[in-house]
């Protein structure tokens, strides 16, 4: 999937990078951005797990590569309209995924997940890896 520019990584997609099961270079992005929502969720897979200091350090080490994308005013304004437009369809999706896919479309730029709730949010990109 030849592509070009930056693309957003959805946990699930950095769980897979971090476990091996996703080679990053074939996604294809110049680079890759990674919400600070992501982050704090992959912090928390750390804390609860049994090895925490390993999974840790392999976290931190892959945060080292990548750039992070903190949340502004117009992700939040972004996230208000997601969730607007979620619930006047009934289809509601998990917090955290809302804030995700608004760091995405405040950039303009796909969100690489294998959820299949994020088509339900109008106007995302999304690319799915497998």
């Amino acid at each position: 999937m030849p592509m070009d520019g930056e693309g957003v990584l959805d946990t699930n997609a950095v769980i897979q990078i971090l476990n091996g099961r996703l080679d990053p270079s074939q996604l294809g992005f110049d680079e890759i951005l990674v919400p600070m929502i992501v982050v704090g969720e992959l912090f928390f897979g750390v804390h609860k797990s049994a090895r925490i200091e390993q999974n840790r350090r392999r976290l931190l080490n892959f945060l080292d590569l990548i750039s992070i994308v903190a949340v502004d005013v117009e992700v939040a304004e972004t996230y208000g309209r997601i969730k607007t437009q979620l619930r006047r369809i009934g289809k509601p999706i998990p917090e955290n995924d809302m804030w995700i896919a608004a760091t995405a479309m405040r950039h303009r730029l796909p969100l690489i997940a294998n959820d299949n709730h994020f088509r339900n949010v109008e106007g995302l990109t999304l690319i799915r890896w497998s």
